[in-house]
């Protein structure tokens, strides 16, 4: 696999960001040790630190940002679990959200719905999708649309691995 280091960002709309987050970014980022803000991936894009959150279920994430002409992308990485979101903002973000979850199959996965209860979410509308496990993990993805709950970031995709219970 190429070094996404070596591949600086060529995108110039939030459609393009999102899917470069989404596609190539947060599998990748999954596994990292480093800061989030020290990932040459991260840096020769141009991306900016933002700081450090707690997530509900994915404990601490560090968060970067990068604008594009019609939006903000922003990907919170966990080094203490396996996880990864994508947040987009901004007037291309309902576009770059229904690109994403239209191509999701672009992840090289075979997807079904993940029929386990969504915590933490009170009011989203939210698509769980899974992977079938492999030696007791699972991948998973939220497409996550808080239009209704938050106007600022409405939509977010998360990306991380589980184990079978």
């Amino acid at each position: 696999m190429p070094s996404l280091a070596s591949t600086p960002a060529q995108a110039a709309d939030l459609e393009e960001l999102a899917r470069e987050a989404v596609f190539d970014l947060c599998p990748d980022l999954m596994e990292i040790e480093t800061p989030l803000q020290d990932e040459p991936s991260i840096k020769a894009r141009g991306y900016e630190f933002l700081g450090s959150r707690t997530h509900p279920r994915a404990g601490l994430m560090d968060v970067v940002s990068l604008e594009a002409d019609d939006g903000t992308i922003t990907i919170g990485n966990s080094r203490e679990t396996s996880a990864c979101q994508v947040g987009i903002s901004g007037g291309g973000a309902e576009a770059a959200f229904a690109a994403v979850y239209a191509n999701r199959n672009a992840l090289g996965y075979d997807w079904f719905e993940d029929t386990a209860p969504v915590r933490g979410i009170e009011g989203a509308e939210v698509v769980s999708l899974r992977t079938a496990a492999v030696d007791g993990w699972y991948l998973g993805i939220q497409f996550i649309d808080m239009g209704g709950v938050d106007g600022d970031w409405p939509f977010f995709i998360q990306q991380y691995v589980l184990e079978e219970e």
